[in-house]
């Protein structure tokens, strides 16, 4: 029989680690035996029956008619009345019961109190002997009733004071985190507005890569103090579960003594209340720990998350800043160049006009001396004339060529003139945008590919195809046209002047053979007059 008066001692813990061990011990024995239980079932074991051995296991047979009853039917039910195992567990739930049931009468049989010597009739003492056993029991059914009764209110002003430990820790909880909720909403409402006045509500124009550069400093600021508030606010939490488990284990410590003492049930029953009592606490408590680490992991994780949105905020509008910052300066460029193309007419008309005038003046000198020809008639008409004419037509051609290149070299001049302007812009668009920090140089190249070298390629090409190429075509061909027309009106006279020159030819020779023919016939009057002359000579000297 169990001894009342002796009080087992309550295990106090002395903090949650324990708790984390034990918890960790009884997954590592867990896994263990998984480990061997899978060893043993992945290896076969062979079972050798002897006769004259001893049988591994017992078969105590019981409820042999039920057993077979239900072996025959397999029907793989839970009915009690078929299944033996529900049948053997029943019966050793009523066993057990029985045995409490007989500790039970054993404890209401003591007497306490009673007096040592008692003298009775024969009479009084049958008499006596039925109201002791009638008090007796009635005596005996009372101290239970005490004791049960005491033991009741005790565990329930236990469980009432748990309770409300655990209700003040809410009640702490809950303004702790009033207290953090009032912090981050204002906090918040700090960093939106502290990024608003700096960033959002400026002019986009108007910021530079030290605004966002003080931006991302502020924002980096914010997280280490608000990150140590949230660990605050955790250790806080922890403070008051620690708090609530020196409270628990000190009722546990003044209760358990206190409930020991009812003798409502035996040490070693009231034993086993508070332990399944505080492993509960226990399991609340492992609980808790989970659930305040998940929180200020959810917590610290949550703040990176929204500062890194913060970040990543400031980041999308700095590369809308970027953008726009450059598509300024594309802008800028693109008017640069709507200027040259504005003044690329005007700018060839006042360079080039001098040139242009003497172009125009030997151009009309060619006229002009292709309308000599109108007057080309004999005797001038002749094969020398003619090839002069070419000659001078010719140098005048050659004229107008020379001056065609000079203002084909002043275009070219002009043209590189306004690429090298364009080229230049763009150069110190390239070194504002670095300067300024508005891309790095890979963004920039990017950039620069894609919106300004496509338009100055377009431009270079444009100037060489539709203005040099253009005005070198045309000149070429006006100058093969004004050959042309030389070579075609020499050809049309020289013809004419061959059969001028062979008549003039025929005619001097006709002339000459005409003059020999008068020499001729004047010869023998000449010899004559000759000598007359000589005998008027002599006569006169006479």
């Amino acid at each position: 029989m169990i001894n009342p008066s002796t009080t087992a001692s309550v295990r106090i813990l002395p903090n949650n680690k324990v708790y984390r061990q034990l918890f960790e011990a009884q997954i590592q024995l867990s896994d263990a035996y998984n480990r061997v239980r899978n060893n043993q079932l992945s290896q076969s074991v062979n079972i050798t029956s002897r006769p004259d051995g001893l049988p591994l296991v017992r078969n105590i047979k019981p409820h042999e008619p039920q057993k077979q009853k239900w072996l025959t039917s397999m029907s793989y039910n839970n009915d009690s009345s078929t299944n033996p195992i529900t049948i053997a567990f029943h019966d050793e739930r009523k066993r057990r019961q029985n045995e409490r049931q007989q500790q039970l009468d054993e404890l209401k049989r003591e007497v306490f109190n009673l007096p040592d010597n008692i003298t009775y009739t024969e009479t009084e003492k049958a008499e006596n002997i039925n109201d002791d056993a009638t008090k007796k029991g009635n005596l005996t059914e009372r101290l239970a009733s005490n004791r049960a009764t005491k033991y009741n209110q005790l565990w329930a002003e236990f469980l009432e004071k748990i309770s409300e430990t655990n209700q003040n820790l809410l009640l702490e909880l809950e303004k702790v985190t009033r207290l953090c909720n009032t912090y981050y909403e204002q906090g918040d409402k700090e960093i939106d507005e502290h990024l608003k006045t700096l960033i959002y509500r400026k002019e986009i124009t108007s910021l530079t890569i030290k605004s966002f550069e003080y931006a991302f400093n502020q924002l980096d600021k914010y997280l280490p103090q608000r990150l140590s508030q949230i660990q605050e606010y955790c250790q806080s939490i922890e403070d008051l579960e620690l708090e609530r488990i020196h409270k628990i284990r000190d009722l546990f410590k003044y209760y358990s003594e206190r409930l020991y003492r009812t003798h409502h049930l035996s040490d070693k029953d009231t034993a086993y209340e508070l332990e399944k009592q505080a492993n509960e606490l226990n399991t609340q408590i492992f609980d808790n720990r989970r659930v305040y680490a998940e929180l200020e992991a959810k917590l610290l994780a949550g703040e990176t998350v929204r500062i890194h949105r913060n970040q990543a905020e400031l980041v999308n509008y700095q590369n809308k800043w970027r953008d726009a910052t450059w598509i300024i300066y594309k802008q800028t460029w693109i008017s640069k160049l709507s200027q040259c193309r504005a003044k690329l007419e005007p700018t060839i008309l006042s360079t080039c006009q001098t040139t242009g005038i003497d172009i125009n003046t030997q151009t009309n000198l060619f006229i002009e001396h292709t309308q000599k020809l109108n007057s080309f008639i004999p005797p001038t008409s002749t094969r020398e004339n003619a090839q002069k004419w070419y000659n001078q037509g010719y140098d005048i051609v050659n004229k107008i060529v020379s001056k065609r290149q000079e203002l084909v070299q002043q275009i070219n001049e002009i043209i590189n003139n306004e690429i090298d302007l364009l080229k230049k812009e763009s150069k110190l668009i390239q070194e504002n945008v670095l300067r300024t920090k508005v891309y790095n140089e890979e963004q920039l190249r990017i950039a620069y590919e894609r919106d300004i070298e496509p338009l100055f390629a377009e431009r270079k090409q444009f100037l060489k195809d539709s203005v040099i190429d253009r005005i070198q075509v045309v000149y070429e061909q006006l100058t093969n046209a004004m050959y042309e027309i030389l070579d075609r009106l020499l050809a049309f006279i020289k013809p004419a002047a061959e059969k001028w020159d062979d008549h003039q030819n025929r005619l001097e020779h006709v002339t000459a053979q005409l003059l020999s023919m008068m020499q001729e016939c004047r010869r023998p009057h000449d010899l004559q007059n000759e000598k007359k002359l000589i005998k008027l000579d002599s006569t006169l000297d006479e």
